[in-house]
C-alpha cells in the first residue's frame, strides 16, 4: 500500500513537471526531479551503467558514466561529458523531454532496461549525446540488444512515441548491440 502511495505521488509530480516542461520555450535545463526518481526509485528496473563500455575511466575528472550523469543531474542540474570525447570534460544540461521519456518508459510500459551512455563516452563529432539529448540502451528486459532479440523493435517505437526524432539500433551502422534514442522534441510525453 505504501509503495502505491509513493508511486502515485511521484507520478503526480512527474505529470506536472512534464506539463511545465512542455510549455517552456526551451526543453533544456535542470531536470532534478526526474533524475532523483531515476537514481533512487528503480532498483531492478533501470540499470544505469557505472562504467564506460569503452573501458576508459574518468580518472580525476568529473564522473561521466550514465549513473554519474543522473546523480550529477539530480544534485547539480548538469551532466558531465567524458574527457576523451569530442567536447572534453565539460558540463551540459539535459533535454527535459528525454529524461521524462526515460522515466515514462518504465512506468507506462514496465520496461526494464539498461542505459550505457547519456552525455559521457565518445560518440560521433556532432552526436546529440554531447548536448544531453541522447541515451544508449544495450539491454532490454534482461536480454542484450541484437538483431535477434525480441524487444528492440518495440523499444525503438516507444522512443519515437515519446518524441525521439533519431532512433537507431540493430540494422543501423554502429548500432548492432544497442538502441540509440536521441533528438527529443519538446512536447508533453504524457499525451
Amino acid at each position: 500500500m505504501m509503495y502505491r502511495l509513493i508511486r502515485t505521488a511521484i507520478l503526480s509530480a512527474m505529470v506536472w513537471s512534464a506539463v511545465i516542461f512542455s510549455s517552456q520555450a526551451s526543453a533544456w535545463g535542470p531536470s532534478p526531479a526526474h533524475a532523483r526518481t531515476m537514481v533512487g526509485w528503480h532498483p531492478g528496473t533501470i540499470g544505469l551503467y557505472q562504467h564506460h563500455v569503452s573501458g576508459n575511466t574518468d580518472g580525476g575528472n568529473p564522473c561521466s558514466t550514465a549513473y554519474c550523469n543522473m546523480v550529477s543531474l539530480r544534485d547539480r542540474a548538469v551532466m558531465w561529458r567524458s574527457w576523451w570525447g569530442h567536447k572534453g570534460a565539460t558540463a551540459t544540461y539535459a533535454n527535459h523531454t528525454m529524461i521524462a521519456a526515460m522515466e515514462a518508459m518504465i512506468w507506462e510500459h514496465y520496461h526494464r532496461y539498461s542505459v550505457s551512455a547519456i552525455a559521457g563516452g565518445s560518440h560521433s563529432t556532432y552526436s546529440h549525446h554531447y548536448n544531453g539529448d541522447a541515451f544508449d540502451v544495450p539491454e532490454i528486459a534482461g536480454t542484450p540488444v541484437s538483431y535477434s532479440d525480441p524487444h528492440h523493435n518495440a523499444f525503438m517505437q516507444f522512443c519515437r512515441n515519446y518524441g525521439a526524432q533519431e532512433v537507431l539500433g540493430p540494422g543501423n551502422a554502429g548500432h548492432s548491440n544497442h538502441v540509440h534514442c536521441a533528438k527529443f522534441a519538446p512536447y508533453n510525453v504524457w499525451n
